[in-house]
């Protein structure tokens, strides 16, 4: 035990000397450069293990350090191991419900406020797994970008939300676009807009009905890979559309790198609508410059009245949130649109 002890005292030492180490600035072409790391650690006392398993400790335990934001150390243990096991079969059960059609979309309408319109729909990603129920995106999303299926998972749900788009238009069904989100590594991939010429040649649906949507994440990872894709789908007629705008350090930068077609205000920012304090400036904030650039303004989170209300107020131009209404399996959006345009009114 006491040897235990001072393993994990001096390795956690070390750790705390190395994390120093390089953090320390350094001169590259006379600029000032720092760093950080992510250390993993694996104490193995008495009975000895494999060296293969001591190294898939520390990656797991590095792993954690990472999730835990870098620029620190995570010690491994049983649990994590269990944890990494769970994510390993629920990775596989992603690969299987990809393959076997077992994924779904949902739609959330958007709304235009002035008049009650339908503006769009977003499409959600949904997955029930017969073993573990229903597994949530913030789950599963993740899970596909650490091994290597988000790719596959996007083009899924554009192909899928086109194909429904396409039945929507066949049956005369009002939906005037659908949103699909993407994420960072999609804007990486200079395939990207030929995926989504393809996909708008099979299901023959009008550019200017699909809506693809980003993250800044997107342009902290490729800057330049990622302007170049944005200016290539919108070269498509496809709109774009920023998500989470105003949670991330570049909002406005990417307003003039970008060829935005519209700005979502992230949902964290209605909590605080209701007070005239930061949230409801930045809003308003938003909005303005969304008018100035022509950039059409999206809040999404609307689940009052009264957040409605100050919206209207301050000539937001769409809307969206559980006030409107929840998510809706395809099926159902035909009746909720009836519905909505006969409370609206004429």
């Amino acid at each position: 035990d006491r040897d235990g002890v001072l393993a994990v005292d001096h390795a956690a030492s070390l750790a705390g000397s190395i994390l120093r180490a390089v953090a320390r600035p350094f001169a590259v072409d006379g600029v000032s450069v720092g760093s950080t790391a992510s250390i993993g650690i694996c104490v193995a006392v008495g009975a000895a293990q494999p060296v293969e398993t001591v190294l898939r400790h520390v990656q797991i335990a590095v792993s954690r350090a990472r999730d835990a934001g870098g620029d620190t150390y995570r010690f491994f243990s049983p649990e994590m191991n269990r944890r990494a096991q769970d994510r390993i079969i629920l990775a596989g059960a992603l690969g299987e419900a990809l393959s076997d059609g077992r994924l779904s979309l949902v739609y959330q309408p958007q709304i235009r406020p002035r008049d009650g319109a339908l503006y769009g729909v977003e499409a959600l990603a949904r997955w029930h797994d017969p073993a573990q129920g229903d597994i949530p995106p913030a789950r599963f999303v993740p899970l596909a970008e650490e091994s290597g299926m988000v790719e596959a998972l996007g083009e899924w749900a554009l192909r899928t939300a086109c194909r429904q788009m396409a039945e929507w238009i066949a049956a005369g069904i009002e939906v005037p676009a659908v949103a699909v989100n993407l994420s960072a590594r999609h804007f990486r991939d200079p395939r990207l807009p030929g995926v989504i010429a393809a996909i708008l040649a099979e299901t023959g649906i009008p550019p200017g009905r699909l809506m693809v949507e980003m993250t800044e994440s997107c342009m902290i990872a490729d800057e330049a890979r990622t302007i170049a894709a944005a200016h290539a789908i919108r070269a498509l007629g496809v709109g774009l559309s920023m998500d989470d705008f105003g949670t991330g350090f570049s909002s406005l930068a990417n307003l003039v790198n970008l060829p935005l077609s519209e700005v979502k205000i992230d949902r964290g920012f209605m909590g605080g609508l209701e007070q005239a304090g930061t949230a409801h400036s930045i809003v308003n904030a938003v909005i303005r410059i969304g008018q100035s650039l022509g950039v059409t303004v999206v809040a999404e989170g609307v689940e009052t009245r009264r957040q409605l209300e100050l919206l209207d107020d301050l000539e937001c131009p769409v809307v969206q949130g559980y006030l409107m209404s929840r998510p809706l399996r395809a099926g159902r959006v035909p009746r909720w649109l009836a519905a909505w345009q006969h409370q609206a009114g004429p």
